[in-house]
């Protein structure tokens, strides 16, 4: 599972949202938010943007490691 993923999933949680509702507050389809979760797919700019307001995070990037 990617770290975005992960952290969205704790959130949700930690909020008592279901994947149900965050689909409905976002507009992104519940299927994709499973697949964010599970690190099955990835998300576009816009989606973490969308995701990340809603539960109250932030994008953040690593550096990488050289």
């Amino acid at each position: 599972m990617s770290d975005f993923g992960k952290n969205i999933k704790e959130r949700r949680a930690l909020l008592k949202l279901t994947q149900q509702d965050l689909s409905e507050m976002s507009g992104i389809t519940q299927r994709t938010i499973y697949k964010i979760e599970n690190g099955i797919g990835s998300a576009t700019i816009d989606t973490m943007e969308k995701l990340c307001v809603i539960l109250g995070l932030e994008i953040s990037v690593k550096p990488k490691k050289s």
